[in-house]
């Protein structure tokens, strides 16, 4: 954060995303507004039982944990107090795994967002005749861009692989309920739709939002092509040169880049997945 910080006071005549602290609180309010849902929807679709309904408050505690927590039953005896442990965890657990990916976007869309200001200022003088030392200088902030793209991937990209991993194995299992469960309740169905619904929904952000660091990072190399004959120098062939061979994309540990090809890689996996379970299940029949 102090490089961050650093670079944007080094970098302070591009100015700020005008709109960023808004669109931090919309998806902020959005992602951990939808996880709030999926949860009270999870647990409504085990209250949603002949031996639930008419109940007071601490028998449908009671009913929650044996129909939502019958795992841990098996080891321990029920109690008030074990009850209100697992309910809190259980949300706890749920902000933490939505978190996940919300930190993802947000930390995308800030370092996407500072590469668009370098971006704007550039496309304003494509075309125009420009000194040598103005080139220099918008190369050293890219590569200074650049330097904490690779520093942030180098903390968060655990953190990415975890949310990629976690996320596509959930959706394959909800893929694998839709076929092998079948639904009593409408509030069951209605949690399966929303739950599988929202982390599809997720799982494109993050994609997208972390893609959009290394589109944006390619910008330049159009702005570059344009450079009038006369204003073309060492600075610009260098320039060049980093924005064509320096990649600059968020990586999940350097198992894969994310970028928007990703995500194409993910629904066909998906895809392929859902045929598998398809065919295994006409076989069972």
């Amino acid at each position: 954060m102090l490089e961050w910080e650093r670079l944007e006071h080094n970098q302070i005549n591009y100015g700020f995303p005008a709109t960023f602290q808004t669109n931090v609180q919309i998806i902020s309010a959005l992602v951990l507004l939808g996880g709030l849902a999926e949860h009270l929807l999870y647990n409504y679709s085990h209250l949603d039982s002949v031996e639930c309904r008419n109940a007071d408050l601490p028998q449908l505690l009671q009913c929650l944990i044996r129909r939502a927590h019958s795992h841990v039953l098996v080891m321990i005896d029920y109690s008030p107090f074990m009850a209100l442990f697992l309910v809190l965890c259980g949300l706890f657990t749920t902000f933490a795994w939505n978190f996940l990916d919300l930190f993802i976007i947000l930390i995308s869309l800030a370092l996407a967002g500072r590469f668009k200001l370098l971006n704007k200022y550039l496309l304003s003088i494509k075309s125009k005749p420009m000194p040598e030392d103005t080139w220099k200088q918008i190369r050293v902030d890219y590569n200074n861009l650049s330097q904490l793209s690779k520093t942030i991937d180098t903390h968060i990209s655990k953190i990415i692989l975890l949310s990629f991993v976690n996320n596509l194995y959930f959706i394959c299992n909800q893929l694998l309920n839709s076929i092998t469960l079948t639904w009593s309740h409408t509030s069951e169905a209605l949690y399966f739709c929303w739950s599988l619904t929202f982390l599809i929904f997720r799982t494109v952000a993050v994609c997208l939002c972390a893609s959009s660091i290394y589109e944006e990072s390619r910008v330049p190399k159009f702005v570059l092509y344009a450079v009038p004959s006369e204003s073309y120098s060492v600075e610009v062939m260098r320039f060049q040169h980093q924005v064509e061979t320096d990649e600059i994309v968020l990586t999940a540990m350097n198992f894969f880049w994310v970028t928007r090809t990703l995500l194409l890689t993910l629904i066909g996996t998906i895809i392929t997945y859902e045929i598998v379970l398809v065919q295994f299940s006409h076989m069972n029949t």
